[in-house]
């Protein structure tokens, strides 16, 4: 599995968490926030969840595997070790 970097035309999404301060945009998705919220705008909060969690999750496995704690090579590296912890990680079950 090889990840690609986005071409300069895709379209790069951030979603973030409702605690997020910072600036506003088209690529920023922030769920909604409030309690008693619609239907639709929990589905969407749901979603969002989903997705995010899939990068939490990811996160969670390099903090666990502490490639990164003292990591001293190029900076350019970083990608192909993140490729190989994954690989490991989904690979070796």
């Amino acid at each position: 599995m090889f990840l690609q970097a986005p071409s300069s035309r895709a379209a790069l999404y951030l979603f973030v968490d409702k605690g997020y301060v910072g600036g506003e945009g088209e690529m920023l998705l922030v769920p909604y926030k409030g309690r008693d919220l619609p239907e639709g705008y929990q589905d969407a909060n749901r979603g969002h969840a989903k997705i995010r969690a899939n990068g939490e999750r990811g996160f969670a496995t390099l903090k666990n595997w502490h490639v990164f704690d003292r990591f001293r090579a190029c900076p350019r590296r970083v990608g192909a070790f993140a490729q190989a912890v994954f690989v490991l990680e989904t690979d070796g079950r």
